[in-house]
Order: structure tokens, then sequence, then C-alpha cells
């Protein structure tokens, strides 16, 4: 994506337009932190968001942080189990 020129973009694995067969390849990507991993990335999410420049978290109230974390448990639970 970087070559491509973009800064910003949201590549959706669940509905890949004509031409983006390549996209169920086995491709490199670093989605889990800095370390590179190869798979076809279609099998493993849904999508993927890519960001040129990455930014360092910024501290949210305890407050909020509950709020995200009780949003976040919701999601995951009503996903996997």
């Amino acid at each position: 994506m970087s070559s491509a020129g973009l800064e910003n973009a949201i590549i959706d694995f669940r509905n890949i337009s004509a031409g983006g067969e390549w996209l169920k390849e086995d491709l490199s990507c670093r989605a889990f932190g800095y370390a590179p991993a190869t798979a076809d990335w279609t099998d493993v999410m849904d999508g993927i968001m890519f960001t040129r420049v990455m930014e360092p978290a910024t501290p949210i109230g305890a407050g909020k942080l509950n709020a995200y974390n009780t949003l976040f448990e919701y999601s995951v639970e009503q996903r996997f189990h």
C-alpha cells in the first residue's frame, strides 16, 4: 500500500473486488506488531487497516478506559462465544 502512494487505507477481505484475487495469496505483513508474518490474510481476518505514519497511544482517563474495555470484552464475547 505504501508503494501505491496511500497514506491510509482499509482493505476489506470479505468483499474482494475483481482483480483483487492476489490478496488470497500468502503475503508478508506486519499485522501483529513489528514482526513480519506470512499468511493468506483473508483466512485470518476480515480486513486490515494501513497507516503510513504510526503515532504513539495517548493516555485517557480511567473512566473512559473502563468503558472501552467493557465494550471490547462484550464484542469479543459476541464474536467468539
